[in-house]
């Protein structure tokens, strides 16, 4: 156990269950768009060999199977998403309970008060690092659809039967949720205060909630491959947006490694109070 039993013995937030589950989903979200984006990519390659071709019959089922492998990353992505979203939040709500005993321990006031400014700016490097990788997983695939479709005349033309597929996603979700939202009872959200089912609602809301996440995804989806047909940018803009966005997933990952480490530092009543300074919290 990570705790003293004078400490009640439970597991740090680091260690609990429900952090190593959001790792595990983070992981699996990770290598689910890495395998199916070699498949969209070997796909790309034949329908851009078949272009080259000029059989128009040979051209339409290399779209069809571009389009193929471009549905199932998107519905594998969309399960992937909604899982590591739900784990993360949950493990997040654990932490924060962690948080909140460990900032209970601290009787300096003026370090408490470092405490917590140490802990938002976690919280919100944290944030920022996974919106920068959804971006990135996003202009991989946009990179991918321009690759696909500079051979066939027009970047519209696999935007435009994407975007369907989006919308039709899209519609689907929102009807669930919806229809799920119409049948939850009282009981659905009360939270368990016990038992493994600490910090989850009832089943329907449970079920809800995942809808949502999927709408959300597919939200995401349409309002990418609109802002494409609106706005069309080049392949060149595309890789150097992906670039720079790279970029600022690496910085972001080490900046919450640091945030993480000045955090652990102020939190842990044993280190000395000159780990963080007022100074570097404030710049951060």
């Amino acid at each position: 156990m990570c705790r003293s039993i004078a400490e009640t013995g439970r597991r740090c937030a680091a260690h609990s269950p429900e952090n190593r589950a959001a790792e595990r989903a983070q992981v699996r979200l990770d290598f689910t768009f890495e395998d199916h984006l070699e498949r969209l990519q070997a796909e790309t390659a034949s329908l851009r060999e078949v272009v080259a071709g000029g059989e128009p019959t040979a051209i339409g089922a290399a779209v069809a199977a571009w389009l193929k492998a471009w549905r199932e990353l998107m519905a594998a992505m969309a399960k992937a998403y909604t899982r590591a979203r739900a784990k993360a939040e949950r493990a997040a709500t654990v932490l924060g309970e962690h948080q909140a005993e460990r900032l209970q321990r601290i009787l300096d006031g003026e370090r408490r008060e470092f405490a917590e400014k140490a802990v938002k700016a976690h919280a919100d490097a944290v944030v920022a690092l996974r919106r920068a990788e959804q971006r990135r997983r996003e202009l991989l695939i946009q990179v991918e659809m321009d690759a696909a479709a500079q051979d066939l005349g027009t970047q519209h033309d696999l935007a435009k039967m994407a975007l369907e597929e989006a919308v039709q996603q899209l519609t689907l979700m929102h009807a669930e949720s919806e229809r799920l939202r119409r049948i939850i009872l009282p009981a659905d959200e009360t939270t368990a205060s016990s038992g493994p089912r600490r910090g989850l609602p009832g089943p329907t809301m449970l079920a809800f909630l995942e809808a949502k996440r999927r709408e959300d995804f597919w939200a995401g989806q349409h309002t990418q491959l609109t802002r494409k047909l609106r706005e069309t940018p080049s392949k060149e803009a595309t890789l150097r947006m992906l670039a720079a966005v790279t970029e600022a997933c690496e910085a972001g990952r080490q900046y919450v490694a640091a945030c993480a480490e000045t955090k652990e530092g102020l939190l842990n009543i044993g280190r000395p109070r000159s780990t963080a300074t007022e100074s570097e919290l404030l710049a951060a």
